[in-house]
């Protein structure tokens, strides 16, 4: 980071891809927390006939509120670093290169992940079938294996890498509108994002995509721009995390969540570029902290991939045997299964790295 003559912080590429590489972890481990609680499940029991309820809250504010924020801010990296480097994206011989890389490391491990469940599948309808346990056939005809592969992922939490992988099939499109227009092709996706009166995924993903793409295409570095409206943003952000668990259900709330999404990611960005430019007064700490990045960041696919077909449900039942406590059971849950999936990640990469780099895409 430098000061300007104005006060203004300026974040230099390495500073800014430093930060974003530490987010991607936490991140991964917000959706390990989304997937432990099923939307709705709690909101209206945060105030209950008692009043209010603080676990409840808590388990709110984490997966349904922030979590809101995860998965837009994995799409805003990808289109940013997309395009981060100048390349002739319109020039087919660049474009087939660039497929060729993302065939690598988004094309197979999304293929391997959905076939590795759909074979355990294949062995639990097997042994239950042998030891006499009823149980329904699985459909392996070719229309439903499309639909679990492109339409509905079996791991379902790949339906990200899914939308990422069509996104990139059109990145010369994307290019193209973002250099000509700059920022018109964003604000109108923004609008129809805003408009759709209900969740779309599809048209979340090209959103956040595009706004990361623009950016860079542009030359405008994300975290600058998060890090200059800083006070307004975590104004926002603040205000809007902590207090939408009081309110959902509401059809102002059900907007709103839109406009959260859209705003609150930079506030995500300005809390860390804020947070990063603190740190460095407390060395000790900092480099404390390094550690866990460098430990833990290279595990976040593997998590990512893992978690909610392989652990979760298995993590879920053992936390809540080990204590009726909702909220330190909600926590047993989520941490079980995010140390279960980088303890096995690791043992992994010990044992057969070549076997798990197919996995995660190169991600080492």
């Amino acid at each position: 980071m430098n000061e300007n003559n104005f006060g203004r912080m300026r974040i230099d590429n390495q500073t800014e891809s430093k930060i974003i590489n530490a987010l991607r972890f936490p991140l991964i481990a917000i959706v390990v927390f989304i997937h432990l609680q099923p939307m709705h499940s709690l909101r209206d029991m945060v105030l209950d006939n008692e009043g209010f309820n603080i676990s409840y809250y808590i388990i709110e504010v984490l997966s349904h509120t922030i979590g809101q924020l995860a998965v837009p801010l994995f799409f805003i990296f990808s289109g940013y670093y997309m395009f981060k480097k100048e390349k002739e994206w319109l020039q087919s011989a660049v474009y087939l290169r660039e497929m060729k890389k993302k065939a690598k490391t988004l094309l197979l491990p999304y293929i391997l992940w959905n076939l590795s469940y759909l074979l355990l599948q294949i062995a639990r309808v097997k042994l239950l079938n042998d030891t006499g346990t009823p149980t329904e056939g699985l459909d392996l005809s070719l229309p439903k294996l499309f639909q679990d592969l492109w339409l509905k992922p079996i791991d379902y939490p790949l339906w990200y890498i899914r939308d990422l992988i069509y996104l990139n099939l059109l990145a010369p499109l994307i290019y193209f509108l973002c250099k000509k227009f700059r920022f018109l092709p964003m604000l109108i996706v923004l609008g129809i994002f805003l408009a759709v009166p209900f969740p779309n995924l599809l048209v979340t993903g090209v959103l956040f995509f595009t706004i990361g793409s623009t950016f860079s295409i542009n030359k405008v570095s994300l975290l600058d721009f998060a890090h200059k409206y800083r006070v307004a943003l975590l104004i926002f952000g603040f205000l809007s995390t902590f207090g939408l668990p009081f309110f959902y259900g509401n059809y102002w709330t059900n907007n709103y969540l839109k406009l959260y999404q859209a705003i609150g990611v930079f506030s995500i960005l300005a809390f860390a570029s804020l947070f990063y430019q603190k740190a460095k007064a407390f060395p000790r700490g900092a480099k404390i902290l390094k550690t866990c990045i460098d430990v833990l960041q290279p595990t976040a696919f593997f998590v990512y991939a893992l978690h909610a077909v392989f652990i979760i449900n298995w993590a879920s039942v053992l936390g809540h045997k080990l204590t009726d406590i909702d909220l330190l059971a909600y926590f047993i849950s989520g941490g079980g299964t995010i140390i279960f999936a980088v303890l096995s990640f690791y043992i992994l990469k010990k044992l057969t790295p070549r076997f798990l780099a197919y996995y995660v895409g190169g991600r080492l």
